[in-house]
This record gives structure tokens, sequence and C-alpha cells, in this order.
């Protein structure tokens, strides 16, 4: 399960990390660290209907601007 109902420091911290980031793209290596979770559940969480997620040449990449928009929308949803 996936919930971004975290408490609100936990979803600061994660907007700040975005923030931090110094390329427009996330690799799936670089979400695991925004999300602070794992590959297999990285590559869950690209695989989520309406994520915001690209691939080029076998690398997927979420661009930031798109990501935090998506977590807004998103906010207090479990996924399964």
């Amino acid at each position: 399960m996936i919930s971004f109902d975290n408490g609100l420091s936990q979803d600061r911290k994660l907007l700040e990390s975005i923030d931090d980031c110094k390329s427009e793209y996330y690799t799936v290596k670089e979400l695991q660290s925004v999300f602070r979770c794992g590959r297999d559940k990285a590559y869950k969480i690209i695989k989520i209907p309406g994520f915001p997620v690209m691939e080029m040449f076998g690398t997927y990449l979420t661009h930031k601007g798109e990501l935090k928009k998506w977590i807004s929308r998103n906010y207090r949803t479990v996924f399964e």
C-alpha cells in the first residue's frame, strides 16, 4: 500500500526535497530518495495510472514540476 498522507511535516519535507533537485527531471533512483522507498516500490509508483512519467531510451523520467502537481492532486490518496 502506498499512502501520501504521512502528516504535514513529512509532506513539507517531500516538497522541499523536490525543490533541492538540480535537474528538471528525476530518474527512478532519484525518486527512491524523494519517496524514501526502495527500487521495487519506486517502480510501483511510476506505474500508477496518471503518474507523470515518460520513458526515453529505456530510462524513466519524471518532471519535477509535474510531480509536485501530481502529489498535490493525490494528497490523502491511498494506492494499493
